[in-house]
């Protein structure tokens, strides 16, 4: 759903126009329904490959990266796009060959950032003596407030990178995209 709602946002600002909060969530509900099952899926295969990774190894995760990668701009295709499920993550493999280094040390970036933060939760954690349930509960609060900004530019840097990729590689203007809106 953020995704959707973000696609839409990030779109509109492009074309220099701020869309109201009940614009902003209602065309990304709308957008968000026709790509949940393209996000499901691109979940659900990356996920698969994670955790055959847990089972066979670190060089079990580069499938999982590599498809991570391709598909980094499936769920703004599929929102813009109108596309099925298939159409979309092939329509994304497209977009990102190419620039999928680019799109790795994004997502790199990005998890090491989330990552160091949630170490230094986990330190203040184990710092305390005798950590009671009461200071667990508060490092799961405080791990889910470290993420939501990290997932939250995920969330922005996947409709930015789709529109950069599209203008790059088609040379579309922001309007010729972001017209299904209207």
């Amino acid at each position: 759903f953020l995704q959707g709602v973000l696609t839409f946002i990030v779109l509109q600002h492009l074309r220099g126009r701020s869309p109201g909060v009940f614009a902003a969530l209602g065309t990304g509900f709308v957008r968000t329904i026709r790509a949940i099952p393209t996000a499901l899926v691109a979940a659900l295969v990356i996920g698969a490959f994670t955790f055959a990774s847990n089972w066979f190894g670190l060089l079990a995760s580069i499938p999982a990266i590599v498809v991570g990668c391709g598909w980094f701009v499936a769920v703004p295709a599929a929102a813009t796009e109108r596309l099925g499920v298939m159409e979309a993550l092939g329509r994304s493999w497209a977009l990102t060959k190419g620039s999928r280094w680019r799109v790795f040390l994004v997502q790199l970036v990005f998890g090491l950032i989330g990552f160091g933060l949630l170490v230094v939760v986990m330190i203040q954690l184990f710092s305390v003596d005798d950590p009671t349930f009461a200071d667990l509960r508060q490092a799961v609060i405080l791990m889910h407030v470290v993420t939501l900004p990290m997932v939250g530019l995920l969330a922005v840097a996947a409709p930015v990178a789709y529109y950069l990729l599209r203008t790059g590689r088609e040379g579309i203007d922001v309007e010729d995209i972001a017209s299904v809106f209207d």
